[in-house]
């Protein structure tokens, strides 16, 4: 039972209190659509529960708790309007940061699946935040979704429980620098076709809406397909890792039948033109940032002609601001579930991108 005297309070009604993720702006409800999306406090108080409003067909949501950075649960939330537990018998007197952040990806095939967050429920205060050091965004495909972090190696099941945004080399990096960050991911996307040679599977025509991969008119009116508002979050380092299904695509899928047309990844040379492109939109939106490119931590055939296509970009454009990573092959202990890589692989990922980092002043010169 919760103890008496607890304030209900809807979000817009909290003086302090920071928004994770890319959301429509609206607060009653707030509607978490992309990985590690949610919502920040420093609560002052013992106790302290949220109201979720929650909708799938097929694909439950997760999320997962931080207290002063660290992990204090993960769960599913399950269909309906109901209220969750984030603290209690906590030190009234001291003040605790809280993440409350959604585990799970984006879910492009299932237009019911919805996590909202209502109010707090506390006995206590909300205090004044810090501002982050620094501001990251990743843009990817199943690895920044964190696919395969959790459980073992046999384990086939697409299931929720296996994708964790909290064990992913996003979160490590961001957690390394006390950065904020932002992800956008999609298992099995690509720059120019899916895995399977889907040409829509992609994520650069989607870049610069708030989450407009989602189908349904659910997520339409939810604001999904909104234009994002890149003034809202400038990010210092943009980090993207995506190819590895375009190469899925090119070496060992089948043509996709799209409109009664047979689409098959044409060649090496169009998608190095693809990952060019998207460079230019992601420069021309985000004019500061540092943008990496991080490959080979799946698939590894196509590393060089990236990093070729990386260097392509920077001569072309004049873009000193741009860079390439090659990030460790994942095998043997390194794989996870679902034939992903696991956690190890994202540590390792999280260690070079952090050195490529300092290494090459990219930090301390922002």
């Amino acid at each position: 039972m919760r103890r008496k005297l607890m304030e209900k309070q809807k979000l817009s009604q909290v003086k302090n209190i920071k928004i994770h993720g890319r959301t429509s702006g609206k607060l009653d409800p707030l509607t978490l659509f992309w990985t590690s999306s949610g919502v920040e406090v420093n609560f002052k108080g013992s106790e302290l529960w949220i109201e979720v409003a929650v909708n799938y067909t097929l694909f439950e949501p997760w999320i997962y708790v931080l207290l002063n950075d660290e992990l204090l649960s993960r769960q599913m939330v399950t269909k309906g309007t109901h209220e969750i537990c984030v603290l209690r018998g906590m030190n009234k007197d001291t003040i605790k940061n809280v993440k409350i952040l959604k585990d799970t990806q984006a879910m492009n095939g299932d237009q019911k699946h919805c996590f909202q967050i209502l109010s707090f429920i506390s006995d206590g205060t909300f205090e004044e935040l810090a501002e982050p050091k620094l501001r990251f965004e990743f843009i990817g495909d199943s690895l920044t979704s964190g696919e395969g972090t959790v459980g073992s190696k046999k384990e086939e099941d697409w299931i929720m429980p296996f994708m964790s945004g909290y064990y992913c080399y996003a979160t490590g990096v961001s957690k390394h620098f006390g950065a904020d960050f932002n992800v956008i991911s999609q298992s099995g996307w690509g720059v120019c076709s899916g895995w399977d040679n889907n040409p829509t599977t992609i994520i650069p025509p989607y870049y610069e809406d708030v989450c407009g991969i989602l189908t349904g008119k659910i997520n339409v009116e939810l604001g999904a397909k909104n234009k994002w508002n890149f003034n809202q979050f400038k990010p210092n380092v943009i980090v993207i890792n995506l190819g590895t299904n375009d190469e899925a695509a090119l070496f060992g899928s089948p043509p996709f039948e799209y409109k009664k047309i047979l689409c098959k990844q044409t060649s090496v040379e169009h998608l190095m033109h693809g990952i060019k492109d998207f460079l230019v939109k992601v420069r021309k939106d985000n004019p500061t940032a540092f943008i990496l490119w991080a490959y080979n931590m799946c698939n590894k055939g196509l590393t060089e002609d990236i990093e070729d296509a990386i260097g392509e970009y920077k001569r072309e454009y004049n873009d000193k601001k741009a860079g390439f990573i090659k990030l460790e092959y994942a095998d043997g202990e390194m794989i996870g579930s679902l034939n992903h890589p696991g956690k190890l692989a994202h540590e390792s990922a999280t260690k070079r991108i952090i050195t490529y980092l300092i290494e090459n002043n990219i930090i301390s010169s922002l």
